[in-house]
């Protein structure tokens, strides 16, 4: 289903963030990085706050613009965390440094220069979470400056849409619903001022489904905060980004196992396969590039037709067409040439008319004018 984007397809979030308290924290920077630390305790059994500084140091050094320490040992006390980012803060003085406590209570009281809380509780189809509301009135009252990371239709079947809403406009009205409370009963004079919709995926590891972005993107406004927190890869960063303002990632930076129990694991779990706990630098470094790109997708200009550049090869396609979308494809027509395409379903003919209009539009802008076609119409 192709859902109407009118509204927020000429959003470009260009220049520097204007919220002052992301000011603060990423100066210049138009999309953030935030790279995951799951706190384990090393194969080699080692200390694990060691490990831990050790994983921050290749976040911070391969363009991660701040981290988040998230306990991945099972009932991990509060003052070990604490104590980890202890270690970690005074390592890298400057650095954003956040906390996951996997914990719905807010330890007290929390480290000092803390920049950042994630919570996975917040808000979805039913409404604010008490959880939720009780941390963020605790936080206004102990005056908390840093930024307040709370769930946004994250994860789980609280995300799911109710089996009475069907079509794209109820859905985006539904959506619509839970932004306005969230921002009543999350974000200030209710909730913290650094107040952030933090959203996922449908589980760990997936990736944000693309009518989501884009429904989330138009009824939160060009002005609002996005971040998501699960699924982010190198391949699926830069259409990503264009509607979602922070990455928090951690699956997707992290090294790949290789015991083959491990790996049947996480292929048995569906989820993707990683390392806990090990950073890869150069998937941190790919994907911080990806972010931290002088232009969104929407504000580059297609050269193609000018002729001024060199036709890439089949492999050199490959490698910028993982980085866009996997909805597109590689192909060779009849008579040899390469090319891509992407197929949009629509729900009828006059929608699909109104998307090849807008095509049409961008690409008489760009000077770049793909072959469009428009069938089967009459099947639904």
């Amino acid at each position: 289903i192709l859902y109407d984007r009118t509204s927020c397809s000429t959003i470009l979030r260009t220049g520097e963030m204007s919220q002052p308290h992301l000011k603060k924290h990423f100066p210049g920077r138009q999309r953030v990085f935030i790279a995951v630390i799951h706190l384990v305790d090393p194969d080699s059994g080692g200390d694990l706050k060691a490990h831990a500084k050790k994983q921050v140091d290749v976040a911070a050094a391969n363009g991660a613009d701040g981290v988040f320490l998230i306990p991945a040992v099972a009932k991990m006390p509060p003052s070990t965390v604490k104590s980890t980012y202890e270690l970690v803060r005074k390592a890298h003085p400057k650095l954003f440094i956040g906390i996951n406590f996997m914990s719905e209570k807010i330890p007290q009281p929390l480290p000092a220069g803390l920049d950042a809380l994630w919570m996975d509780s917040g808000c979805d189809f039913n409404g604010a979470h008490k959880k939720a509301t009780d941390a963020a009135a605790a936080l206004v009252a102990q005056n908390f400056t840093g930024l307040v990371f709370f769930g946004f239709l994250f994860k789980g079947k609280t995300r799911s849409w109710p089996l009475e809403v069907k079509s794209s406009d109820q859905k985006y009205d539904l959506v619509a619903k839970t932004v306005a409370e969230f921002k009543a009963k999350l974000m200030p004079p209710a909730g913290p001022t650094g107040a952030i919709m933090n959203t996922s995926g449908p589980g760990t590891g997936n990736p944000l489904e693309t009518d989501r972005r884009i429904l989330y993107r138009k009824a939160i406004g060009e002005n609002g905060l996005l971040a998501c927190a699960s699924g982010v890869t190198v391949s699926n960063a830069a259409e990503l980004l264009e509607d979602v303002d922070i990455v928090i990632v951690g699956t997707g930076i992290e090294a790949s196992p290789t015991d083959p129990n491990t790996i049947q694991f996480y292929k048995e779990a569906g989820i993707p396969c990683a390392k806990v706990g090990y950073l890869d630098a150069k998937k941190v470094k790919e994907l911080a590039d990806v972010v931290h790109a002088k232009k969104a997708l929407k504000q580059m200009k297609c050269s193609a037709c000018e002729g001024k550049v060199d036709k890439l090869s089949k492999e050199e396609a490959g490698k910028m067409l993982a980085r866009i979308s996997k909805e597109w494809e590689m192909y060779e027509d009849d008579e040899g040439v390469q090319k891509i395409r992407r197929a949009y379903r629509v729900r009828n003919f006059m929608e699909g008319m109104a998307f090849l209009n807008q095509v049409a539009h961008i690409a008489e802008s760009e000077g770049h004018h793909p072959d469009v076609h428009l069938e089967s119409y009459q099947f639904g």
